[in-house]
């Protein structure tokens, strides 16, 4: 079985690399997608949520606060393609340069 791995490494590891490009592109649409549906319920909620706040105990003004955890949430699951996309790329640079070292030492 390694041997065949073996045989056909070099198209396979472009498969696979366009493979993983192409799941790590429809990722980053779903959290895309994901950040656009919660964004405006949550801005409503929030502003429901501080509005009845206040509306108990009124402060001299009224504004609307900024709640970061949810969009920070979605932002860490979204580092997950980058730091995908970013290991495929180092995986690459390195077997670019392990190819262009072999050529070297090869052809000297």
């Amino acid at each position: 079985m390694r041997q065949v791995v073996y045989e056909h490494q070099h198209r396979w590891k472009d498969e696979a690399d366009t493979a993983l490009e192409k799941a790590i592109a429809e990722e980053r649409a779903a959290y895309d997608k994901a950040l656009e549906l919660i964004q405006e319920p949550r801005r409503k909620r929030i502003y429901a949520e501080n509005l009845s706040g206040w509306v108990r105990y009124p402060q001299p003004t009224f504004s609307e606060p900024s709640d970061v955890a949810a969009l920070s949430a979605i932002q860490n699951l979204g580092s997950g393609p980058e730091n995908a996309e970013q290991r495929m790329q180092e995986r690459r640079a390195a077997e670019q340069l392990e190819r262009e070292t072999t050529e070297r030492t090869g052809a000297a």
